[in-house]
């Protein structure tokens, strides 16, 4: 946050538990029309992401995915009608134009993660948003953080730090790259 902040980006959190959101999707939920989201948070939620130009999730990351609160969010947010609608039974994304960055943490080590389980956390994730129209995303992962040292810890923060600022640095190169043509 410290970082994005410094380099002025203009900031919406939607923390979960801070928000007590919940993740159940109801039955009307389920099997209605979905066209409107009628639960206030979830419609706040929705308005932030069509106001949002780069869309970043930080979790850490369980049993291969993101926590059930955060996989609530995906199915309750990410409702058809409003991330994406059906037309003659292709889905149409309706998010577009939108970046993506995820920061996540696992206990599991880097080959578990990537090499033996084919990137499934990483993958799902992405596939999910692609379907929304989210393409084009960036990560940073760390591995081993159940065994990790306060000054590795403190290193991490810092990369991230980082990488919030060039966050700025890539808006800044595609507006001018766009002013070029």
């Amino acid at each position: 946050i410290k970082g994005l902040q410094q380099a002025k980006h203009q900031i919406k959190i939607h923390d979960l538990y801070r928000d007590k959101f919940n993740p159940l999707l109801s039955k009307e939920e389920l099997i209605g029309t979905r066209k409107i989201a009628k639960d206030p948070l979830v419609k706040q939620y929705q308005e932030d992401l069509l106001w949002a130009k780069i869309i970043i999730f930080i979790y850490p990351t369980w049993w291969y995915g993101p926590p059930a609160i955060l996989k609530g969010y995906f199915d309750r947010v990410l409702e058809p009608g409003f991330a994406h609608e059906y037309l003659n039974g292709q889905a149409i994304p309706k998010l577009r134009g939108k970046k993506g960055l995820v920061i996540h943490t696992f206990d599991s080590t880097e080959e578990m993660e990537k090499i033996q389980c084919e990137d499934t956390t990483f993958k799902t994730l992405v596939n999910t948003w692609k379907y929304c129209g989210v393409k084009n995303w960036q990560r940073y992962a760390i591995f081993r953080v159940v065994f990790s040292t306060k000054e590795q810890r403190k290193q991490w923060l810092a990369e991230v730090f980082q990488l919030a600022l060039t966050l700025k640095e890539e808006e800044k190169k595609k507006k001018k790259e766009g002013e070029k043509e």
